[in-house]
């Protein structure tokens, strides 16, 4: 049994392997997701925190939670950012508050609600450059407050806490405004507008934010280019629902497209590439996000947040850092999605339930496929996983692994759907060496991930596998 190949249970018990592999994935990438060790973030400063985490090997052979640089969450008074690639800063508050800062490059993000019965609370805001003008932005892009920072890189101003917030500081402003109007809002000076059909058309590339003002419209990029400076909002959805984002490339800003608090959109054929994240879907529900390219992008692929009833379908996840995130997120559909050759995992569920995972290819040099931490509950067949570790458990309880046997054509092409097929690049992975005495496309044994995962119906090879192109299986 290859405990530290197909049953990576924990790094524990292979952590001179795992480090050497640690080692030699690019630093550039290790250092803007892990940062060092000693600056991760001490919860005893930040109140009660509870920092997203992926687990990761250390030198000393330990399991340790890996903490998204730059972000946390937490309630209290006082916050402190200290792994961040960006900006370390620091948010004080005259009044007890629920909140979720991130600082990722070029843009500090902040969740805020009231912690206590108070509807307004003094905030100091800590660390930013000295003497630097910056730009607010409260829930949408038209409620904007330019603010210059003191000598000491700190700003105070007085926040609502009768309802939630949610605010975008970014060091430019630059924003385009989409609404149904008779000239689409700013529709007309960067596209083509159909008052009929509520259809914008770019007619040229934009180096601005797009902000969607209003319920079904459609913004058809007609292959046109959005090339931001590196912070904001490709496009931007607030509280928006019937909305079609299609044909656009989006590179180069802190989210490519962004949904917050959005339902029933869709996001069909986009390219969004070397951004912070590619995708992003916060507190949203039953959209749909089909054929899109979500590559080459510093964190994410495709991120879910608190989000559910989502359908991602055709996607493509692939050398980012993390291809597919969920994150306290329930109820979604992933079926048919590529998630290659990204530099940590090529899907991560992190406190997630009640997902549906189907069809999907989680394959090439993702340093795990799988990653499942204080996750119950999802269903999980019928993918391909040809890694080197194929999947990895912290703090999860039980997950279906198969369906029941089913006639039907399977992931790879044979007759029946049942589990996963379980490979490796050096061709002994369990699904390539298991028995099939009545060579239905099913292994005779169960396969054992831990002891509350196990597929019972996994896919067995029907002939000699030599690896994927374009997600599929090659045979020969």
């Amino acid at each position: 049994m290859d405990i530290c190949g197909e049953k990576m249970i924990s790094y524990n018990l292979c952590g001179g392997r795992a480090i050497r592999k640690a080692v030699g994935i690019t630093m550039l990438v290790f250092f803007l997701l892990v940062g060092n060790a000693s600056s991760m973030p001490n919860s005893s400063s930040i109140g009660t925190a509870q920092v997203e985490g992926l687990p990761i090997p250390y030198e000393n052979g330990l399991l340790d939670k890996f903490h998204i640089s730059g972000r946390l969450d937490a309630n209290g008074t006082h916050f402190e950012i200290k792994n961040s690639s960006y900006l370390n800063v620091t948010l004080d508050s005259s009044e007890p508050i629920y909140l979720t800062l991130e600082s990722a490059p070029e843009m500090v993000t902040m969740r805020i609600e009231s912690a206590s019965s108070a509807t307004s609370a003094k905030i100091i805001l800590g660390r930013f450059l000295p003497h630097t003008t910056y730009h607010k932005y409260e829930d949408d892009y038209h409620n904007h407050t330019a603010f210059t920072t003191d000598a000491n890189g700190s700003y105070t101003y007085t926040q609502d806490l009768s309802n939630k917030h949610l605010i975008f500081i970014q060091p430019r402003p630059s924003t385009k405004f989409i609404n149904d109007s008779a000239t689409g809002g700013d529709c007309t000076l960067i596209g083509t507008w159909n008052a009929a059909a509520k259809t914008c058309t770019l007619t040229t590339d934009l180096t601005e934010t797009i902000q969607i003002d209003s319920n079904r419209i459609t913004l058809d990029g007609s292959g046109h280019t959005m090339t931001g400076s590196g912070t904001g909002n490709g496009i931007y959805l607030l509280g928006k629902s019937v909305v079609t984002i299609k044909n656009l490339n989006v590179k180069q800003f802190s989210n490519g497209i962004y949904l917050y608090s959005s339902s029933n959109n869709n996001l069909t054929g986009n390219n969004a590439s070397n951004n912070f994240d590619g995708i992003y879907l916060s507190s949203s529900s039953n959209n749909n996000l089909t054929g899109n390219n979500a590559s080459s992008n510093g964190y994410s692929g495709i991120s879910l947040s608190s989000s559910s009833n989502n359908m991602l379908s055709g996607n493509n996840a692939s050398n980012n850092s993390l291809g597919i995130y969920l994150f306290s997120s329930i109820n979604n559909t992933l079926s048919i999605n590529n998630a290659d050759s990204n530099n940590y995992y090529g899907i991560y569920l992190s406190s997630s339930s009640n997902n549906t995972l189907s069809g999907n290819n989680a394959n090439s040099n993702n340093f795990d496929g799988i990653v499942v931490y204080s996750s119950s509950n999802n269903k999980i067949y019928n993918n391909i996983f040809n890694n080197t570790n194929n999947f990895y458990f912290y703090d999860s309880n039980i997950n279906a692994w198969n369906t029941s046997k089913t006639l039907g054509t399977n992931i790879i092409s044979s007759h029946y759907l049942g589990g996963n097929f379980w490979s490796n690049p050096n061709s002994n992975g369990f699904s390539q060496n298991c028995s099939d005495v009545n060579k239905d496309g099913i292994c005779d044994s169960i396969y054992t991930l831990d002891a509350n995962n196990i597929d019972f119906l996994p896919l067995a090879a029907t002939r000699k596998l030599t690896g994927t192109i374009s997600g599929k299986v090659r045979s020969r």
